[in-house]
């Protein structure tokens, strides 16, 4: 039997977004609507595709600090195009709280190892 009142010997359990869906909202909060013409590269629908290119790239390096400047860019390419985006440091943590992997959300919630098999028992018992 587990203790209520400690938790002891409680299976944990995180419950996460569609990564897509995640994608999907960060881009309609960030991009889409926004004027600013620095967000103007990727504030069509159809520039969907590049956003998933600028969060590719969010992940492998973090955005530069402009001089004299609030904003922080990062250029990337889409296709033969290089595009180049300009957001304040709370809208850059915003995209990468919205584009974090379910990978990423369970190891800093501390979830074990067995998650990513699908609660498959024996596999994680083979680990």
């Amino acid at each position: 039997l587990t203790c209520c009142s400690a938790g002891v010997g409680r299976q944990k359990v995180i419950f996460t977004r569609n990564p897509f869906t995640r994608l999907e909202s960060a881009f309609k909060m960030l991009f889409l609507g926004h004027t600013g013409r620095w967000r103007q590269p990727l504030r069509h629908k159809a520039n969907f595709s590049a956003f998933v290119r600028l969060v590719a790239a969010r992940h492998r390096r973090r955005p530069d600090r402009l001089p004299g400047s609030e904003l922080l860019s990062m250029r990337f390419k889409d296709g033969s195009q290089e595009i180049d985006i300009r957001m304040r440091p709370y809208d850059w943590t915003m995209l990468e709280a919205h584009t974090e992997s379910a990978e990423e959300t369970a190891r800093r919630a501390g979830a074990s190892p067995q998650w990513r098999r699908n609660g498959d028992a024996a596999a994680a018992a083979a680990e």
